[in-house]
């Protein structure tokens, strides 16, 4: 979620070590205004981290960047994959749809700001630093083998239509459905793009929904 106000955001880090405040603040910031728009002192200043206690847990601003990726990971894992995982009585697509529902939610909840955390991370760095790239390669191919396990039940329980691509590329696709999703709310600083992307993708799977415009 994006952070709100200076003192909110002290709140939710005040009784922290000063190592996951480094890693919440520095959450917070790089995803609401960018990893090269956040400077290491403003970390610092809203973390109440001194320069030497810094330099005592991370290297640079890219090593905490990349602890941030592993805390936006978690969150989401967290958060969204294993509620809709773990949810019982529900079919396979509907995990999916359940999944994309909290996606939704933690976008509206942003006031579809900063859009998807690694979507902007890999958009301003995959071509300039290869660590990061790696880094969300790596996410982005665990967040597929979770869908692509679900389109793979979803075949065998029969929810599937015909002539349905496999798995592997069901979760290609929605992945890039997200991923687009979240960009053009972003850009239209509304959630319609990303709910009528959802609609859309799930109506191909034989899943309707009416996502039609965002909640009032």
């Amino acid at each position: 979620m994006s952070p709100g106000p200076r003192s909110e955001r002290a709140a939710r880090t005040s009784g922290r070590s000063s190592r996951a405040r480094l890693i919440d603040t520095g959450a917070l910031l790089f995803h609401e205004d960018g990893f090269h728009h956040v400077s290491l002192e403003r970390v610092l200043r809203e973390a109440d981290v001194c320069r030497s206690n810094f330099y005592y847990h991370f290297r640079s601003k890219e090593d905490l960047a990349v602890a941030v990726v592993d805390r936006w990971l978690e969150e989401w894992t967290d958060e969204l994959i294993e509620p809709a995982l773990g949810a019982p009585g529900l079919t396979a697509l509907e995990r999916v749809g359940r999944i994309v529902d909290g996606l939704i939610g933690r976008l509206e909840g942003d006031r579809c700001r900063g859009g998807c955390p690694f979507g902007t991370l890999a958009n301003a760095e995959a071509e300039h630093n290869e660590r990061f790239r790696h880094k969300l390669v790596a996410t982005f191919d665990g967040f597929a083998r979770v869908l692509e396990k679900l389109y793979t039940d979803a075949a065998r329980e029969g929810d599937l239509p015909a002539g349905a691509p496999p798995p592997t590329q069901l979760a290609a696709a929605t992945l890039a459905c997200v991923q687009g999703g979240f960009l053009l709310a972003k850009t239209y600083a509304g959630s319609t793009p990303m709910r009528q992307a959802a609609a859309g993708w799930m109506a191909l799977l034989g899943v309707h929904r009416d996502e039609s415009s965002d909640p009032a």
